[in-house]
């Protein structure tokens, strides 16, 4: 592992904490330094999002010099601020950057294991970090459709080829770094969640506050690092039926037919640099601003405050996943009317005795909402709006169907939640009545039921409603595989959350009510139902984390002692194709901004298009149906690629010529695959172009006419 690279990678971000951390701790007082993690991503994001904006305006270009002059900004204005508020480095966020270095070396190690930016769609990402980091001018040019911007939610590929382009690491160990550093977002961002609501619950008593901080650590890792019960439903049925036992990763990803099943630990370990993947962490901190809005917030006018800061989030992760967006609405929609009730006092007995009262209040709460709502509209709109210019979403409207699920699937994927939170409202049920002053086994953060009341809408919205986009567009069983995908996504986070709370309340409480000496229960019979639910609980954990600990295995070979750790993502080529290696080497150095050149079209999935992607140069067309994908138009790309083949094959010299001017072509390369696609007329080609690049049988050509 190249350590340099990953020691000033963490500097940074040690720097992007302390640009966020004053800002943070302003609007969000009450949770003090808890927020010092959510700092940091959320400098990140502020520092890359001006230098975006201000791009998009053409004040700046993209240049190292302005990212670098961007950041001291911000950084001297922060620096200003931690002083005015009188900031201290306390033991809260030495306890955080500790516990996030930690995690990130390790995620970092793991990820070194397998580097390989080859397979499943990581060239398509690389090849998108590669292109915005050769841009100069937003939005970047499409490295996959010459004469093209890209249109897709390139903003968190963004973010972080800012953060490689300020820290000097090449794209190559950056990809890598930033799946790493995501998932360590991912965990430490639930993390902080969890513990902010566990530690409300515990006023007093150092020793139990301490025991909320080791459970909330506990049950992130359980819940992040852990995956769904198919592991070790497979486990036991093999044992049933006494059959072979062999198991691979991502089959628990796919246990809804025709869907996509997929969480955090899966993105991690499949390591696509996706949309989904990159906003989770920024997700995370969105729902758990709507939890401090719903838990601290006691005014309509600091409600209508955090709507801006709740909108501002919510579109900055419309441009990373939209799908996030959606879910953040929902949220923001049913918490903003909660509040406005509470705030109201719009309570049971005004409706049903004042009904001259009931309508005033109504004609209050539709104005109040109204206004809430439009402030976090036109928040986030103003942040995205460079974005919205350049941009059309690939898809066609939403349509309506039952998709049948099965319960007993449904209970595989989330059943790791299901379990906790049937038990903890059977305990309440059955306890509840025993105690007399003490309210055990309650909810004191209803926030919880909201969320609860969220993850269970999501679950059956998607049986009933879906996304016209290509997966319905292309391939009709598959209609909803990516709805289910993208809100099965966030359910595993609110559930997660839900969980994680209720689980620390039964534990709390079933030890507090055994405690209790006003119960009115057999203590022998209590005794046993504690010992009972405690095991179910912990077997409950073990087998989440048992299909992480195997998929981890699987996806990094790290007890295979026959392999090269290292970030660098590129390195296969070295070994498995040298001449395009060098070849891309020879590119990168001697070529400056973005001029077009040609190779060989090939199938999604595939080696093809890596000239484009390991450069950002733009070639006339990458992985066709990605780019039908984006733009829902097919007939482009398709009709692209028969004419490079044409280009590669033509005996007649003005076909060639006629191509060349078409696309703006400056660079022809002939490497491997092109050999074996295409019979290159290399007459024609030398005729339009002077080679420039000639090893390991790989070879440029420079058009020259």
């Amino acid at each position: 592992m190249e350590f340099n690279y990953f020691f000033v990678w963490y500097l940074f971000f040690l720097l992007f904490g302390f640009i966020g951390l004053p800002i943070l701790r302003s609007i969000f007082p009450n949770w003090r330094d808890k927020v010092y993690i959510f700092s940091k991503l959320v400098g990140l994001i502020l520092i890359s999002w001006i230098t975006w904006f201000l791009t998009n305006l053409e004040v700046l270009s993209f240049t190292k010099a302005n990212v670098v002059l961007v950041t001291l900004v911000l950084l001297v204005i922060s620096i200003y601020f931690i002083v005015k508020l009188k900031i201290r480095i306390s033991k809260t966020i030495i306890f955080l950057e500790i516990l996030f270095l930690t995690t990130l070396f390790f995620t970092t190690v793991l990820r070194s294991a397998n580097p390989r930016l080859e397979g499943t769609e990581k060239m398509m990402d690389a090849g998108i970090m590669y292109a915005i980091n050769r841009s100069e001018k937003f939005p970047p040019l499409d490295t996959w459709l010459s004469g093209y911007t890209i249109n897709y939610y390139y903003f968190g590929h963004y973010i972080y080829t800012f953060v490689s382009k300020l820290t000097g690491i090449p794209i190559e160990f950056a990809y890598n770094l930033s799946i790493s550093t995501i998932f360590t977002f991912v965990f430490l961002s639930f993390f902080t969640i969890v513990w902010s609501l566990l530690d409300c619950l515990i006023i007093t008593k150092i020793l139990y506050r301490f025991l909320s901080l080791c459970f909330s650590l506990g049950i992130s890792i359980v819940y992040i690092f852990g995956g769904n019960l198919d592991f070790i439903r497979k486990f036991f049925v093999s044992i049933l039926f006494n059959k072979n036992f062999s198991y691979f990763y991502p089959e628990g990803t796919r246990l809804i037919p025709f869907t996509i099943n997929e969480f955090p630990l899966y993105s991690f370990l499949v390591g696509d640099l996706h949309g989904h993947y990159i906003s989770l962490p920024f997700f995370i901190i969105a729902v758990g601003i709507c939890i401090y809005i719903f838990t601290y917030v006691r005014s309509y006018v600091q409600l209508f405050f955090y709507s801006f800061v709740i909108g501002v989030f919510a579109f900055w992760v419309y441009m990373i996943n939209s799908w996030d967006t959606v879910t953040l609405i929902m949220i923001v929609f049913f918490m903003s009317l909660t509040k406005l009730v509470q705030i109201n006092k719009l309570t049971l007995q005004v409706f049903v005795k004042d009904i001259q009262k009931l309508f005033s209040l109504c004609i209050t709460l539709f104005l109040q909402l109204t206004n809430v709502l439009l402030a976090f509209v036109l928040a986030g709109i103003f942040v995205v709006i460079p974005f919205l210019l350049h941009f059309t979403a690939p898809i066609d409207g939403i349509g309506f169907k039952y998709g049948g699920s099965r319960l007993y699937d449904i209970f595989i994927i989330f059943g790791g939640f299901l379990v906790v939170i049937f038990i903890f409202f059977l305990l309440k049920f059955l306890l509840s009545s025993f105690t007399m002053k003490n309210k055990l086994f309650t909810v004191k953060n209803k926030s919880i039921y909201l969320l609860l009341f969220i993850g269970f809408s999501l679950i059956i919205f998607v049986e009933f409603v879906y996304v016209k986009d290509i997966f319905y567009l292309a391939n009709e069983p598959y209609y909803r595989a990516n709805t289910v995908f993208k809100f099965y996504y966030h359910v595993w986070i609110i559930l997660g959350v839900v969980a994680s709370y209720m689980s620390f309340v039964i534990f709390k409480d079933l030890f507090v009510f055994l405690l209790n000496k006003q119960i009115r229960i057999n203590k022998r019979i209590y005794f046993v139902l504690t010992v009972f639910v405690y095991n179910v609980l912990i077997i409950n954990f073990l087998a989440l984390m048992l299909y992480g600990i195997r998929g981890i295995l699987d996806a990094y070979p790290i007890q295979n002692n026959n392999f090269e750790m290292t970030l660098d993502g590129t390195r296969f080529m070295q070994k498995e194709y040298i001449g395009d290696y060098y070849a891309i080497l020879f590119l990168n150095k001697e070529i400056k901004k973005q001029p077009v050149i040609v190779e060989a079209v090939g199938e999604a999935y595939t080696y093809y298009s890596r000239v484009s992607t390991f450069t950002g140069l733009p070639t006339i067309v990458g992985w066709p149906t990605h780019e039908w994908q984006w733009r829902k138009n097919s007939s482009i790309p398709f009709a692209r690629a028969e004419q490079v083949q044409k280009f590669y094959e033509s005996v007649d010299m003005e076909d060639v010529i006629n191509f060349i001017r078409t696309y703006n072509v400056k660079y022809i390369y002939i490497g491997s695959l092109e050999k074996q696609k295409y019979n290159v007329n290399y007459a024609n080609i030398e005729k339009v172009s002077k080679k420039i690049y000639d090893s390991f049988d790989t070879m440029i050509y420079q058009v020259i006419i």
